[in-house]
């Protein structure tokens, strides 16, 4: 059997990728307080240089500018590594994060896994720089399914990228950077280990079959378990993926199998499908109009995207009450627009056997292993001449180093100012009416947001993927709801407590209005508009303080609109002078923080615009 080989890997691509990747290490970690760098001599210089003294007497050196919350941007090519008296440039991340192994309180094992993560994620990024380095212009041309597998999911994740479970080949035929178009195998499974829920009575399993596969693989399915002696009133049918199927789906429900309750149907039809950068999501590239689906796409060692856990039992009654919610709600129905794109049925499956131990000393990490959430298409609602993007995809560098938002900024005919303020018109009433209204908030405003522009390239409207998955209601001071969401959350404790930022989650939980507020200014503010304001700054022409007037103008006119709801904005406190630090990083490193989350300088904290 021939080794797997990977003809496109080159060296100067795997520099241009790594030397990427540690300037993004350094920044992060640094902005996160994992690493403290301190000023050089030179440091009163606007691009001064900073210093980075490590525990294992090694030096980092590089030249950097200060921004909004004390984030860090630093100059490419200016780092320097001091060992032994000798100092050489720099360019190796994982040389790096064995450097700082102690500084980050890493074990021995953590630091292996961190340094594959990253080589992983290098050998993705390499690949893709050497077989195709589009510009910002074609970039801007593509559809969305295109841009998204090139593009990061979570601004400022080191590295964004993984797959854990994924070996070099499995991430080069399933990861969404490899842009490979699949038909996803089908599976029976027995009602009694497996419940169907839908957000609405007119969507039966006999309708989403019949919308989601042709005729004749309806037979096919029908005729296969007939074959097997077995009743097809009986089954569920869903979508496996592949992957999922043979890594874990086949080891845990084998006795299922040998005893008929479980029985594999064959590929859903001619359909191709493209995943998405939320793990297990899929979209239908052949007919973009039918529903997407969201696998799971886990086990005990891959933790990350398991998208249909327990919580794909109730997601959809929750969309429910969420899109009642929307269409009684003019401001968000009828002026932002705003596209929730709702979860609208689901099959859950139960392990016979795991299930009943799932909460016992801490729980095991084989849940939620195989099931399908389908939710809205995106394209089903966009207008004619609208284009849709995802936020963090606004933020990505062509090989030239030429932003996307700027290539959009040029075709709009705008000026940058305006453009951004449109944006952040477009973006923030939603995000804002959703929390001071009904106290509800997201896990993760990167990838989950997507920027709707017009043909002119004007952003007008926000959509949100995955609305109900992992909804964050607020249950302040009391644990109840905001009368607005009650409903929403009905069989959530108050506080979930801690836990892995990216293990299965319920369908929704509740937290303080302080925990939101940090989630939101940490989150959105210091998440992908820290990044975006970054590119303001640098390649717009509107500095960092002008940008931050414009995101205050915004959440300051909200809250003019609705004077009612002003017993709650101090609550939330989105514009005091110090907000939650955005911590994606510290909270996947081993070293944990207990405590409330660190408070820096906010930007939001002056006049308007």
């Amino acid at each position: 059997m021939p080794l797997p080989d990977f003809p496109e890997l080159t060296g100067p691509a795997w520099q241009r990728a790594s030397a990427g990747l540690l300037l993004t290490v350094l920044a992060e970690y640094a902005y996160e307080d994992l690493l403290t760098p301190v000023p050089d001599e030179d440091a009163a210089r606007p691009d001064g240089r900073y210093r980075l003294e490590l525990a294992g007497h090694v030096v980092y050196s590089f030249r950097a500018r200060r921004g909004a919350f004390g984030s860090w941007r630093i100059q490419p090519g200016s780092v320097l590594r001091v060992a032994d008296g000798a100092a050489a440039p720099a360019t190796d991340p994982a040389r790096l994060i064995v450097d700082a192994r102690a500084d980050l309180g890493l074990t021995a094992e953590a630091t292996a896994r961190l340094v594959r993560d990253v080589s992983v994620a290098l050998l993705g990024a390499a690949r893709d720089d050497a077989r195709d380095r589009p510009t910002a212009a074609e970039l801007a041309d593509l559809a969305y399914l295109d841009l998204e597998g090139r593009v990061g999911g979570r601004p400022g994740l080191v590295p964004d990228r993984v797959r854990p479970g994924f070996s070099a080949t499995d991430a080069s035929r399933w990861a969404p950077e490899a842009r490979n178009p699949i038909r996803l195998p089908w599976a029976a499974v027995h009602r009694d280990i497996a419940t169907w829920h839908t957000s609405t009575p007119d969507l039966t399993e006999q309708r989403l079959r019949t919308e989601e596969l042709d005729p004749s693989t309806r037979r096919r399915f029908t005729a296969r378990l007939r074959d097997r002696g077995a009743d097809p009133a009986d089954y569920l049918w869903l979508p496996v993926h592949p992957w999922q199927w043979d890594e874990t789906v086949l080891p845990l429900f084998a006795a299922d199998l040998a005893h008929g309750l479980l029985v594999p149907l064959g590929d859903g039809g001619p359909d191709r499908y493209l995943p998405r950068q939320a793990g297990g999501g899929f979209t239908n590239l052949d007919r973009p109009g039918r529903r997407d689906v969201a696998l799971p796409l886990a086990g005990p060692d891959a933790p990350l995207g398991c998208p249909v856990p327990a919580p794909a039992a109730v997601s959809p009654d929750i969309t429910r009450r969420l899109v009642d919610r929307y269409h009684a709600d003019p401001f968000l129905h009828g002026e932002t627009r705003v596209l929730l794109l709702a979860d609208l049925a689901s099959v859950a499956v139960r392990h016979p056997h795991l299930d009943p131990v799932r909460g016992e000393s801490g729980g095991h990490p084989y849940r939620g292993l195989l099931g399908a959430l389908w939710s809205e298409p995106l394209a089903a609602r966009l207008d004619t001449g609208e284009r849709a993007r995802p936020l963090p995809a606004l933020l990505h560098r062509d090989h030239t180093g030429r932003p996307l938002v700027a290539e959009l900024v040029a075709r709009s005919g705008l000026a940058p100012r305006e453009w951004l303020r449109w944006l952040c018109s477009a973006v923030l009433p939603p995000l804002l009416h959703l929390l001071y209204r009904y106290g509800l908030a997201f896990p993760s405003y990167g990838e989950a947001l997507v920027v709707v522009s017009d043909a002119g390239e004007v952003p007008v409207r926000l959509a949100v993927r995955d609305v109900a998955r992992g909804l964050l209601v607020c249950g302040d001071p009391d644990g109840t709801p905001f009368p607005e969401a009650e409903g929403l959350a009905p069989e959530m404790a108050e506080d979930p407590g801690p836990g892995p930022e990216f293990a299965p989650r319920r369908a929704a939980a509740r937290y303080t209005a302080a925990d939101l507020g940090a989630l939101v200014g940490g989150g959105l503010f210091g998440g992908p508009l820290r990044h975006l304001s970054a590119i303001a700054d640098d390649d717009l022409g509107v500095p960092e303080a002008v940008f931050w007037s414009l995101v205050r103008a915004e959440v300051t006119r909200y809250q003019q609109r609705f004077p009612e709801l002003k017993e709650r904005y101090p609550r939330f406190d989105l514009l005091g002078p110090r907000l939650a630090r955005h911590t994606p990083n510290r909270d996947r490193l081993p070293r944990q923080r207990s405590g409330p989350p660190e408070l820096l300088p906010s930007p939001l904290h002056g006049p308007e615009a």
